[in-house]
């Protein structure tokens, strides 16, 4: 299972595949671990390739998520017509 989010910082979209869910995670948990994560993680480098697109994976007894962090193309909002 996939799910796309838009990440918080303006450099990344954030994939996130379900690897294993036995039962619900505590979100807060989650949300936490995430964070602290995301200090980690570089600005794109102008050569990146799927295969190198930084991963996180979180795991605990209920579930195993994996977060992949995509470069987002353009990194200023939408204007409005």
């Amino acid at each position: 299972m996939r799910l796309i989010a838009v990440f918080a910082q303006p450099l990344w979209y954030l994939y996130i595949t379900v690897i294993r869910w036995t039962s619900k995670p505590s979100v807060t948990d989650v949300v936490i671990w995430l964070e602290n994560q995301i200090g980690s993680v570089p600005s794109p480098a102008a050569d990146l390739t799927y295969e190198t697109y930084p991963r996180v994976v979180y795991s605990a007894p209920e579930v195993e998520l994996e977060f992949t962090f995509v470069p987002r193309r353009r990194t200023t909002a939408p204007t409005t017509k």
